[in-house]
């Protein structure tokens, strides 16, 4: 009798630990289950929400494709009063001062009045009332002069050589990026500011302090790389033809960047030439900004890089 309690006790046991495992299978499945259920749900939430974002719209193909929602700039160019500053480093070749007497006149084009362009030369024969012999004073002078505010925006372009060290200035030396970024931090304050760097290794500027969301910064080439174009037969650099050639086309300074470095690709490889990787750094408050604010009443305008303005009007 008492084997047999033994064996009922055992049995018992035995019963109840494969119901207690039984349900602690069923508790598992039911937290497993639950867990499914919510990265469904999740999923089909992200689903639904991107669905609603990406709204159909029209290739140039005409075919219907979702597209990605498109950040934009918390400045209207329409509303900002363009300051700009034109500075060749070099007058050992002629391409540096084609490109800044070129931009001078697209920049008006484009709606900025000639009060508000200041032009730096390195070449003494071009140098007159309203063009100043290139040197960091003048440069800083020509920036303070322009006495850019709240509401302006800011823009440099310099074209010349380059070393890893800055921008080359002839028999003065190198405008690096730390002395550039005090400068924009001094004179151009907060505002909307871009920099267009036509030089060798002039990636260096898109780099540590020169990088912030208040500006854009495009250069012709990598911090480890030359940029081409600089031969005596020249009319412009590479970079400077490519930015010519593309500003009217583009809408917005990333369109601007993007068809550049097309076109700085299409050069080289025509030439052999190792890559300039061109760069471009483009602040957060700045993505899609509108190039300048009044576009031409034509809807294209194609400049020629054959010829080069011989006279220059000021």
């Amino acid at each position: 009798m008492k084997k047999y309690l033994i064996l009922i006790v055992i049995i018992n046991i035995f019963i109840g630990s494969l119901v207690s495992f039984s349900n602690s299978e069923n508790a598992v499945d039911v937290y497993q289950s639950n867990i499914n259920r919510k990265a469904r749900k999740e999923k089909k939430n992200r689903k639904e929400t991107i669905e609603s974002v990406q709204a159909p719209t029209l290739d140039f193909d005409g075919d219907s494709r979702p597209i990605k929602p498109v950040l934009k700039s918390i400045y209207d160019s329409k509303k900002v009063n363009w300051k700009i500053v034109l500075m060749t480093g070099d007058n050992s070749i002629m391409a540096f001062d084609n490109a800044r007497g070129k931009l001078y006149k697209i920049f008006q084009d484009l709606g900025v009045s000639k009060k508000n362009i200041k032009q730096l030369s390195r070449d003494y024969r071009k140098v007159n009332k309203k063009i100043r012999f290139t040197s960091i004073n003048n440069f800083e002078k020509s920036l303070k002069e322009l006495k850019i505010k709240e509401g302006d925006g800011c823009l440099i372009h310099m074209t010349s050589h380059g070393s890893p060290r800055g921008f080359f200035i002839r028999s003065q030396g190198f405008l690096t990026p730390n002395k550039l970024n005090q400068l924009l931090d001094k004179y151009c304050l907060n505002t909307p500011t871009i920099v267009l760097v036509s030089a060798c290794y002039s990636g260096i500027f898109t780099q540590k302090n020169m990088v912030k969301q208040n500006r854009i910064i495009l250069t012709a080439a990598r911090h480890d790389r030359t940029s081409f174009g600089c031969g005596p037969e020249d009319i412009y650099t590479y970079w400077d033809g490519c930015l010519i050639n593309n500003i009217y086309e583009s809408d917005t300074w990333n369109k601007l960047s993007n068809r550049i470095s097309k076109c700085i690709y299409k050069k080289e490889s025509k030439g052999g030439f190792r890559s300039s990787y061109p760069q471009s750094y483009i602040g957060e408050d700045m993505i899609n900004l509108d190039i300048l604010y009044k576009k031409l009443k034509k809807k294209k305008k194609i400049i020629t890089i054959s010829k080069p303005d011989n006279k220059e009007k000021n």
